[in-house]
């Protein structure tokens, strides 16, 4: 049995010195997690060059290359062309110094030899960039490098660096499947003890260094076995931590398996009871001689109190998302299309970090928009609708977002969420894109015939879908009639000295994470500026009249009551 155990462990040891010592670069980006700052992984860098973005599916990986000219690392990334054809563009390059150059310009910096560490056996050289900042945006580990660099020759590190700064200014870069970078070590002390009091129950091994194997002579008998087998631990413990920063560089999977081992809700009474036998355990021990005990119990005292001092016990949260509508739900009385008026919207999605097109459309009964001018209060008299336009804004949007159009493009943009996967704030972002130029272009109402060129004028959200035109409030009237069809708490903002209309949403947690958003505190909650106008504006990016409306508190209309 104890062969066995020697061979597997031989055998887990070459895996990971082979995962250790390949020669790569890992490129990693921060990210805020709680008060945290960690880097998660996103590519790594070939010692041939080949720039390989791993949040990207596996055929498309391949996204560019780093090669050596002159002594500077130049970088290349690809474009496909077409199906059989790829082009490529060179976008900058690093020096042998690690200064990182873009057009000419220097735009970041990284430490060509950067720095080890002696838990990794210095076997791995980490660099942030930009170097020295104290927020570095990211960071890039080298392994495989033993011999001192070549003078003026960007080393694999710096190539790297340079590979993550031009990507993330020139490509899309990453989507949210990063893999979480392994800077802690105290999560697998736990289970180390675990595997350790395995092997110590396993016949002979108490024997191995009782009798065979005296490692200490010096500290005698006795104290030369309880500090022989306790470094054994430590070595476990090292060895299972290499082990998880080798598996980190292919999957996010340990990290699930070691959170559910170490987190401390619900357990922690139990975890201090641990402790308390582990340090009962080795009193006894050593007041009744039995020292063979004594590493076993420091063992487990060890793995309990790291977990107790460092592992969460807060309690799992699990937030349902709201919804108002549900998908493939049935809208009734709807015209058969070769009898109604089509009217169609395509979009795409603004955001870095991937690419998805939506195309719908809906349908209009030639009756059915006459009836929706006339019950518009604007349609019948826009000067008295003007002067009460908080209430009838607020009535524009509660009857609107029922609407069969409105409910069928919610519907959709549901639907597409859900085959796409994408986040909570990706579709506040979806819903933004559709109200925004080119789909729904701008159009102030003075120029507008289909509304009798009136002054001022909000559209109802279906008139606004049937005119695919609006300003600022009736794009802001049609967002907050989407968003609340959806199930997200919305602020409709309406403000009189910027003459401007916009709305602010909630229900978003993960935008908390995100630094420089503009942000609505209101009623304990967070909302963010949403700017409807235009083309390009995302979720939560600050305007000059964001501000100006934030400090008009009578411009906000809260839509939230029912939502709650």
């Amino acid at each position: 049995m104890l062969t066995f155990i020697i061979t597997i462990l031989g055998i887990l040891l070459l895996w990971v010195v082979y995962r250790t010592l390949s020669k790569r670069a890992n490129i990693y980006v921060y990210v805020k997690i709680g008060d945290d700052r960690r880097p998660v992984l996103v590519a790594y860098l070939k010692s041939d060059g080949t720039l390989i973005d791993i949040t990207k599916p596996r055929g498309q990986r391949r996204v560019g290359q780093v090669y050596l000219k002159e002594g500077n690392g130049i970088v290349r990334l690809y474009r496909q062309k077409d199906l059989a054809e790829e082009e490529y563009e060179e976008v900058g390059h690093v020096d042998s110094g690690g200064g990182i150059f873009s057009d000419g310009e220097k735009v970041s910096t990284i430490s060509p030899e950067g720095k080890r560490h002696w838990y990794e056996l210095f076997l791995r050289r980490h660099a942030d960039v930009p170097e020295s900042d104290p927020e570095p945006f990211g960071k890039c580990v080298e392994t495989g490098r033993f011999r001192a660099r070549k003078p003026k020759l960007a080393t694999l590190l710096a190539r790297a660096g340079a590979a993550l700064v031009l990507y993330c200014r020139e490509a899309e870069g990453a989507d949210e499947t990063p893999r979480l970078a392994p800077n802690r070590i105290w999560d697998t002390a736990l289970i180390a003890s675990f595997i350790f009091t395995i092997i110590y129950l396993i016949p002979g091994f108490v024997q191995l260094f009782e009798r065979f194997y005296i490692v200490f002579p010096f500290l005698g008998k006795e104290w030369s076995y309880v500090v022989s087998v306790t470094l054994l631990y430590f070595i476990l413990w090292l060895f299972l931590h290499v082990m998880k920063v080798a598996w980190l560089s292919t999957s996010n999977e340990v990290i699930a398996y070691l959170t559910l081992v170490n987190r401390q809700t619900g357990i922690q009474r139990w975890t201090w009871l641990g402790i308390f036998l582990g340090i009962a355990g080795i009193l006894w021990g050593y007041f009744v001689d039995a020292y063979i005990y004594i590493p076993l119990f420091i063992a487990i005292t060890i793995g309990f109190i790291v977990v107790a001092s460092r592992a969460t016990a807060a309690g799992w949260v699990v937030e349902q998302r709201f919804r108002r509508i549900y998908p493939d739900e049935e809208a009734e009385d709807v015209p058969k299309e070769e009898e109604g008026i089509i009217k169609e919207y395509s979009w795409r999605l603004d955001s870095p970090l991937r690419d998805v097109h939506f195309s719908t459309h809906v349908v209009f009964s030639p009756e059915e928009v006459e009836t929706l001018r006339k019950q518009n209060p604007f349609y019948q008299n826009w000067q008295e609708a003007a002067a009460n336009n908080r209430l009838v804004a607020r009535e524009l949007v509660l009857k609107g977002e029922n609407a069969r159009q409105v409910r069928r493009i919610a519907q959709y943009i549901v639907n597409s969420v859900k085959s796409e996967r994408l986040t909570r704030f990706e579709e506040i972002q979806a819903v933004l894109d559709f109200v925004q130029e080119d789909n729904i272009k701008y159009a102030s109402d003075g120029n507008c015939d289909e509304i009798n060129n009136a002054e001022e004028y909000y559209r109802s959200p279906p008139e606004t879908l049937f005119d695919k035109r609006g300003d600022c409030d009736c794009k802001s009237v049609l967002a907050a009639a989407l968003m609340r069809k959806i199930g997200y708490p919305v602020l409709l903002l309406l403000s009189s000295e910027a003459q401007h209309a916009a709305i602010a949403v909630g229900g978003a947690p993960e935008l908390e994470e995100i630094p420089g958003l503009f942000v609505l505190n209101r009623g304990g909650k967070r909302y963010y500026f949403c700017e409807t106008t235009g083309e390009g504006w995302r979720v939560g990016q600050p305007t000059d009249l964001a501000q100006t409306m934030q400090n008009e508190p009578e411009s906000i209309i809260d839509l939230t009551n029912d939502l709650s």
